[in-house]
């Protein structure tokens, strides 16, 4: 009796055992982030709960008349054990009413620690913005803010709102604010940044600021608050399109050096008045920030010509642990010249590993590739390369020169290369330097303005000879490419022995692969 008896609780534990496991998973499964694109099957869920939601809302003005988006408010009202939510509403006429009906369901949401909100276009003005933001005030712990809020009419008072909220955030660690598009102007955005700066825990900061009709004098006060954030390692700045000048750039550049615990910096300057004086003043201020190993620079559409890109990368030789360096330097009247000074002194640094250039429509000709290609292989820690040559006047002589030298990149795994005007000569050639390239595990081509005839197909013969591609993106945007070779290119890609995703697109009229 003793021995039967032990046997039953023996399996009424192990069936209790299995009670407690399906719990687990079914409560596991409840606080999965769950995703709504129908406004209809999220009112209709089991609101209270919800911890995570994913909510993409692409609502017509026809489909919000009558209750407007009441509905959406009140459902969302209801889910008060929400720890994480992502809502998006862009292009849909809010308002400042449907603005202030939001901020009240978002406050009823106490528990909220993650919050990212996409409001571009939804003409909420500084009224919507003020209404909105006091709402919000109410979720104390919030974390990670993450607010889209351009295109919406926004002045110096909704940017003054905001920041009153921010100051409640005492558990702020990580905040993104796109304000493009809007006209916060000087005093907006020296009131916003200011209120960052009494949030004494973040560590990451992107903030949109292009085209804000800010001045002169916004630099150096905006920048000097940020610089009271000590615990600031991250920080994403863009200042496009705000018609800032050397002297300006210079002095905001200064300041932000003094952020000595940046490791990453994002900063977009394009579309601005910077010459071959600002650029290189600017990335010296930079050095002073020691722990940086990640550099983005957007200098696009401004005027800094070779001379000044040749300083900028002198510069760069200061940044003595600099391991990702992105350069956006499109339109900027560079020649060949250039492209060998900061090249030749790209090679001094040392710990690249990641390397990102965009010269786009910059007229580098055959002889700036060759110098390109000739000085960058000396960078032998090179391990993913980017380099976008579009409009570059690169003909088939520039081509052959690239591909002879990619292939002496010995530790290169990834490649991205934008290249334009390429011909059946062009294609076929670069398709076997690259085939060299042994150790090459990502390869990202992008095509514009190209017409490759029969070379497609000796391009997909030479890629049969990938050691090691495991990834091959590739867009040719080329209308006359035929269905016959687009076949044959497609399954000639079945003999890379390695290849485990492939994504092709011959051209815009035609389906991917």
């Amino acid at each position: 009796m003793n021995k039967r008896l032990k046997v039953i609780l023996l399996l009424l534990n192990q069936f209790l055992d299995q009670i407690f496991f399906i719990n687990l998973l079914l409560k596991k499964v409840m606080q999965q982030k769950q995703f709504y694109n129908i406004l209809q099957e999220f009112i209709s869920s089991q609101l209270s709960s919800h911890t995570e939601l994913d909510l993409k809302f692409f609502l017509t003005n026809k489909q919000i008349k009558g209750q407007g988006l009441q509905p959406l408010f009140s459902a969302l009202s209801k889910c008060t054990k929400l720890i994480t939510l992502q809502l998006q509403l862009s292009s849909t006429t809010i308002g400042a009413q449907g603005a202030s009906s939001l901020g009240l369901a978002l406050g009823s949401c106490s528990n909220l620690s993650n919050l990212t909100l996409n409001v571009t276009y939804c003409y909420i003005s500084n009224e919507g913005i003020s209404l909105l933001c006091s709402g919000i005030a109410k979720c104390a712990k919030i974390s990670n803010l993450k607010l889209m809020l351009n295109g919406n009419k926004i002045e110096a008072q909704g940017a003054s709102a905001l920041a009153s909220s921010l100051i409640k955030f005492t558990n702020l660690s990580n905040i993104q604010i796109d304000f493009s598009s809007n006209t916060i102007g000087q005093k907006g955005a020296q009131i916003l940044c200011s209120a960052l700066s009494s949030c004494s825990n973040i560590q990451t900061i992107k903030l949109d600021l292009i085209l804000n009709n800010i001045g002169e004098q916004y630099q150096q006060n905006v920048c000097s608050t940020l610089v009271k954030c000590t615990n600031l390692s991250v920080l994403d700045l863009d200042l496009g399109s705000n018609k800032i000048d050397d002297k300006q750039v210079v002095a905001l550049c200064s300041i932000l050096g003094q952020c000595t615990n940046l490791s990453k910096l994002t900063l977009g300057l394009s579309h601005n008045k910077i010459t071959d004086k600002g650029a290189p003043g600017l990335v010296s201020a930079l050095s002073n920030c020691k722990i940086l190993s990640i550099l983005n620079l957007q200098l696009g559409a401004n005027t800094i010509g070779s001379q000044g890109v040749s300083d900028v990368g002198q510069a760069l030789t200061k940044f003595a642990v600099l391991s990702t360096l992105v350069l956006y330097l499109g339109q900027n009247e560079i020649s060949a010249k250039g492209v060998y000074g900061l090249s030749s002194a790209l090679k001094n640094c040392a710990k690249i590993s990641s390397l990102e250039i965009d010269f786009y429509n910059n007229k580098i000709g055959v002889e700036g590739i060759s110098a390109l290609g000739s000085q960058l292989v000396n960078c032998l820690n090179i391990k993913n390369l980017k380099l976008c040559l579009m409009n570059c006047d690169i003909s088939l002589a520039g081509i052959n020169s690239l591909g002879s030298d990619l292939s002496n990149f010995k530790n290169l795994s990834s490649l991205e290369l934008g290249l334009s005007h390429i011909g059946t000569k062009e294609i076929s050639n670069l398709g076997l330097a690259l085939a060299n390239c042994c150790k090459l595990q990502n390869l990202t081509l992008n095509f514009q303005d190209s017409n490759f005839g029969e070379g497609i197909l000796y391009f997909g013969s030479s890629l049969i000879g990938f050691k090691s591609l495991q990834s091959l993106t590739i867009d040719f945007n080329d209308r006359n490419i035929q269905w016959e070779q687009a076949r044959i290119f497609v399954k000639s890609l079945q003999k890379i022995k390695r290849l485990v995703y492939q994504s092709i697109s011959f051209c815009q009229e035609q389906s991917e692969y």
